[in-house]
């Protein structure tokens, strides 16, 4: 019986890569929609996010890129934090430094809104930024 909450979170995290390693979200009627796309008609930062987990996990970083750059590109900072947090025996989502740093918060905030904005601009080479 799994007791301890970092188990347990590994247990579930491993479910659900499971599951999205096996059912596309693409083709998979199951996976939820995106509210903000839905409501505004706009790509959020977290769009095609899904599909670009699921291409990474069958190794095709090139479709990955193309769903969703920004969590492509920063999922390796969230695996090293995750991998600090780990060993250091602390939350599972405590941020260490720098990441918890007001200046790095600052910047990824900018970055995040910058990069929603951008894939929303329906000209080159900003449309290559939307999820396709």
């Amino acid at each position: 019986m799994v007791t301890s909450k970092k188990a347990q979170m590994l247990l579930l995290l491993t479910v659900a890569l499971l599951l999205l390693f096996l059912f596309n979200p693409a083709v998979s009627s199951f996976y939820p929609p995106c509210i903000f796309k839905r409501i505004t008609g706009y790509y959020c930062q977290g769009c095609g996010s899904l599909r670009a987990l699921h291409n990474l996990l069958h190794g095709d970083f090139a479709a990955a890129v193309k769903m969703n750059f920004l969590l492509t590109v920063t999922l390796p900072l969230i695996v090293v934090n995750s991998v600090i947090n780990i060993r250091n025996n602390k939350k599972i989502f405590s941020l260490q430094p720098p990441f918890n740093s007001a200046v790095f918060v600052c910047i990824v905030f900018f970055i995040a809104v910058l990069f929603a904005v951008g894939r929303n601009i329906p000209h080159y080479p900003f449309n290559l930024l939307a999820p396709h």
